[in-house]
């Protein structure tokens, strides 16, 4: 079994600090409602990453599940028109 190597140095303990630091904000990013929403209106216009309607309309419900109007709107709007929903099932989004 390998063990690993401690921190042999203040610079890689800062290192490791700043990394923690970092993971720590970018977890308090998917907690954000509007970050969220705005996750899902990337996959939506293809901004960024490729264009993914499925993507997109989980994101939103994942923000209008917590009180996001924007992404409410914008999943009532895809499950209009049927993009990234299960046109058999009004107000479902497909799970990957």
């Amino acid at each position: 079994m390998s063990q690993q190597s401690e921190p042999n140095s203040e610079t890689e303990l800062q290192r490791m600090r700043d990394e923690v630091e970092r993971l720590r904000h970018d977890s308090a990013l998917f907690e954000n409602p509007e970050t969220i929403c705005s996750f899902g209106q990337m996959a939506f216009d293809g901004d960024g990453v490729e264009q993914d309607y499925v993507a997109a309309a989980n994101w939103f419900r994942i923000a209008a599940e917590q009180g996001n109007s924007r992404a409410q709107h914008n999943l009532a709007l895809m499950c209009e028109s049927g993009e990234g929903v299960r046109s058999a099932e009004p107000g479902q989004v497909q799970r990957r």
